[in-house]
């Protein structure tokens, strides 16, 4: 054996058996304690290793076991669920004879009834056919066993009359019923068509048409409705009427107004065409007595008088001057006998 520091060797070749110390410390005994110490490790991972085997060996058993028993689980849960399957089957073919059954039994059940017909036409089917006695008729019914039958006898009762009066009653009744629908009713160019005898014509009213309906004389009576204008005669000479009036030209209101005025003011003439008179363009005014002042007379102006044109004086017809107190001062005439114009003073 050689003896080698960081490669390089420094003793030859030396025996085994040669012991080799280095500060006072032997090398081989060293080398001894870690072969020693080595294979005790070794010893105990070995060990650790079976443990180790023995334990996988026990959980692969366990496995088994475990996948053993799902198995047999699996087959016990496939074993129950086909018998709830049967089950199933069992309970709907028990169903399914229930209702062939109830359906025999409703068969049954019809081919016991006793059909009722009216002019042959079917009314219904029942176990029991009831008769029942309206005003002014009587049921006699009695059981007759050597005809295997049963005989019914409808007649009428006293109050009623006889069959042929209930029967013309009945008609005539009938007939009223009908005769009250109508057929066609034009309103306004819009033609009314009842749908059936049972139809009703209905009238609506407006706010200004009022209808007023007899039950038992089977009439009615169509009105205007009243407006709230009170009848009378509205107006004088000393009062104008003011009217308000609807959409449709009637009164809803009339107030009295007075007619009032000063006198005075300014108004203006406008063009007149026969008033009171037969010529054209000519204000007639006529007064009972003649003018003696600016104070009297027919046509009084306060004011001046603009006249464009000629002004012109009757015969017999005097132009006189007033003073401050409307006294006649002096006036002037035409004197158709000397045929001049002549000044009277005082």
């Amino acid at each position: 054996m050689a003896l080698l520091k960081d490669g390089t060797r420094i003793f030859g070749t030396l025996n085994v058996n040669t012991e080799i110390v280095v500060s006072n410390t032997s090398i081989l005994a060293t080398l001894n304690s870690a072969f020693d110490l080595a294979n005790t490790t070794n010893t105990t991972s070995i060990a650790a290793f079976s443990q180790a085997n023995s334990a996988n060996i026990v959980a692969s058993a366990s496995f088994d076991k475990a996948n053993s028993a799902n198995i047999v689980a699996s087959a016990a849960f496939d074993k129950a669920n086909s018998a709830n399957v049967i089950a199933s089957a069992a309970f709907d073919k028990a169903n399914s004879a229930n209702i062939v059954a109830s359906a025999a039994f409703d068969r049954a059940n019809i081919a016991n009834n006793l059909p009722v017909q009216k002019s042959g036409t079917l009314i219904g089917t029942r176990n029991a056919l009831n008769f029942i006695e309206g005003s002014n008729v009587t049921i006699t019914i009695a059981d007759d066993s050597v005809g295997n039958r049963i005989n019914v006898t409808i007649a009428t009762s006293g109050g009623g009359g006889s069959g042929t009066g209930n029967a013309q009653a009945a008609f005539d009744k009938a007939n009223q019923q009908t005769n009250l629908a109508f057929s066609i009713v034009v309103a306004n160019g819009t033609s009314l068509v009842a749908d059936s005898n049972a139809d009703t014509l209905t009238i609506l009213t407006t706010g200004n048409i009022a209808i007023t309906a007899d039950a038992a004389g089977d009439n009615m009576t169509f009105d205007l409705t009243t407006t709230g204008v009170t009848a009378g005669t509205y107006g004088n000479s000393t009062i104008v009427p003011v009217f308000t009036v609807d959409a449709r030209g009637r009164l809803t209101s009339v107030t009295n107004t007075t007619i009032t005025g000063s006198g005075s003011g300014t108004d203006t003439l406008q063009t007149v065409t026969n008033r009171g008179n037969t010529t054209a363009n000519i204000v007639l005014i006529t007064n009972s007595s003649n003018s003696v002042s600016n104070a009297t007379g027919a046509l009084r102006v306060t004011g001046g008088v603009g006249v464009t044109g000629n002004v012109y004086v009757g015969s017999n017809s005097v132009v006189g001057y007033s003073n401050s107190s409307s006294i006649s001062v002096v006036y002037q005439y035409y004197n158709s006998v000397t045929n001049s114009l002549d000044t009277v003073f005082g």
